[in-house]
């Protein structure tokens, strides 16, 4: 081709010295209501002084159109229609006899695929003519089967380069020819593809020489289109999901997610309710009730509330996950389930992939990475090393850890019962703690440990609060903003600083559980356990908190 070539891979810009002259889109059917994202990229590269030339092997049905459409200034290119190309007349003349015998071109193919194959080879002739007539100096196909094959085709005979971008049925549908779509990769400049999980697929199909030109690119919006009218009254409990009705658009896995939170609000909320009224008939009598029996009446609600809010729920979730095929939990429950058994098999935490366990029907962002520190496997060891028993489930482990810590922190505390309970309340039986217990649990014990240690730090034992806070922080990242405050703040038993002893408390349990990970594949560990979780890595943390990366970008 003449003009400037396209560098090794995709170039981070598209400015003037790396772009070709004209690009030249191929796709099936221009436009498409359904397909804004096709109509979203044209616009943005003729934004930024791309020429664009379109060309569609097909017309556009009689369908609603999108208003962006008028925006759009490049000019399409509707390349012969099928109908017209099966009809193509073939005269057949045998001058030993005289006959002469005209037929249709589609005559010629007793099977229907042979038929539409030589169909897409007389497009791509005409691409092939068009697109050199046109100046075009890169062709860029969308969906990686008629449209792809068409610019392939045209590309060989024009010399005109090609790529394409990969989206999900043209992939993994079952009439795919993984042959032809590998070699149809190994032919184009670089392929785009809209999600990690496809990315892999697809260098697993055509071989890990071929990665570094497979990139991941994100489907975008402009979110200046969508900005809701603040005057609108909202329900908060109201989600709105449009696409189309398909299993591959996963609104079952949304329908999954709010029946997990309904579950739980159905089967919670008569022992809150019940709860609510027994506390109600506490405060009725608290002036004819001694102390004693007030601390008892409390501790009875709060028990009967937490059987009731807890531990039902979750014995009802354990329960319907064995049954499967829904997980019935959170997605930190799984994680960590399957760290711990790639522990057992002897694969680095960070390093491996968990698309392949229970965690690969949900988005990348969930099995991509583990964002926790390597002690949170200690939770998913009995699940692992048990066959999968429900009563070696994570959430169980995690709640008996965070129960006997908590006990044994509030005991050591001397507070007032009153006092004993409501921390007991706030910590377990309160929603904001009940249904992180029911769906995930890993934060209710990380903030039991912290709380231990915090009391331990009272009792002026630095070194006990040192190694419980060490354990929260091998753990997870929750606990580490606590360390340096309660490293400053330590006494010892005559009232002296005991920075040292703190200190060496907590890197007594840190250090042996996280530097043999960090020295196993720094990169891979500092990747998991920083830089996603401070959204600094392209794959956005699932954490709704701000974070650095959002600040940087």
């Amino acid at each position: 081709m003449s003009g400037h070539r396209w560098p090794d891979g995709i170039p981070a810009r598209l400015d003037a010295a790396s772009r070709p002259s004209k690009i030249g889109y191929v796709l099936k059917r221009f436009p498409r209501v359904s397909e804004t994202f096709i109509l979203n990229e044209v616009l943005e590269l003729e934004r930024q002084g791309v020429p664009i030339e379109i060309f569609s092997l097909l017309e556009p049905d009689d369908e609603v159109r999108h208003e962006a459409l008028r925006g759009v200034q490049a000019p399409v290119t509707y390349l012969p229609h099928d109908r017209s190309l099966k009809g193509w007349q073939v005269r057949e003349q045998r001058y030993a006899d005289g006959i002469v015998r005209d037929q249709s071109f589609e005559t010629l193919f007793p099977e229907k695929q042979r038929l539409e194959a030589a169909v897409l080879v007389l497009k791509a002739a005409g691409l092939a003519v068009v697109a050199r007539l046109r100046g075009v100096e890169h062709l860029h196909a969308h969906f990686a089967t008629a449209a792809t094959t068409v610019a392939m085709l045209a590309s060989r005979l024009a010399g005109i380069p090609y790529s394409f971008t990969a989206h999900a049925k043209d992939i993994y549908h079952e009439y795919v020819d993984p042959a032809l779509l590998t070699e149809k990769i190994r032919g184009a400049r670089f392929v785009i593809t809209v999600s990690e999980y496809n990315r892999r697929h697809l260098v697993e199909l055509a071989g890990a020489n071929l990665s570094p030109r497979i990139f991941r690119l994100y489907n975008g919006i402009d979110l200046g289109l969508f900005q809701p009218d603040p005057s609108i009254p909202r329900d908060p409990d109201f989600i709105l999901a449009v696409g189309r009705l398909i299993e591959k658009k996963g609104f079952h896995h949304l329908v999954q997610a709010c029946r997990l939170l309904a579950d739980w609000g159905r089967q919670a909320i008569v022992p809150y309710a019940l709860g609510a009224l027994a506390a109600a008939g506490l405060a009725v009598s608290w002036r004819r009730v001694s102390d004693r029996g007030r601390s008892i009446g409390r501790a009875v609600v709060l028990g009967a509330v937490f059987i009731g809010a807890v531990l039902v729920p979750l014995a009802l979730n354990i329960a319907a996950r064995q049954r499967g095929p829904e997980p019935h939990a959170q997605s930190e429950t799984m994680l960590t389930e399957e760290a711990a058994a790639a522990l057992v098999r002897g694969e680095n935490l960070y390093a491996v992939s968990y698309e392949d366990g229970p965690l690969g029907q949900w988005p990348s962002e969930n099995w991509l990475h583990l964002p926790y520190l390597p002690g949170i496997v200690v939770f998913g060891l009995p699940h692992a090393l048990s066959g999968q028993a429900p009563l070696a489930d994570a959430r169980l482990i995690f709640l008996t850890a965070a129960a006997a810590v908590t006990l044994v922190g509030l005991r050591l505390s001397r507070a007032p019962p009153d006092r004993l309970l409501t921390a007991v309340m706030v910590l377990l039986v309160l929603p904001t703690g009940a249904r992180y217990i029911v769906g995930g649990g890993d934060d209710i014990v990380v903030l039991a440990l912290m709380l231990l240690a915090l009391v331990l730090a009272t009792r002026t034992q630095p070194l006990a609060a040192g190694v419980i806070l060490g354990l929260a922080a091998a753990i997870k990242q929750t606990a580490w903003p606590l360390l340096p405050f309660l490293i400053v703040a330590a006494r010892d038993r005559s009232g002296r600083r005991a920075t040292g002893r703190a200190l060496a408390g907590a890197g007594a349990v840190l250090m042996p559980v996280i530097l043999p990970f960090l020295a196993w594949d720094p990169a891979a560990f500092v990747e998991d356990t920083v830089l996603y979780p401070l959204g600094l890595t392209e794959e956005r943390t699932l954490a709704g908190s701000p974070t650095i990366g959002d600040l940087l970008h």
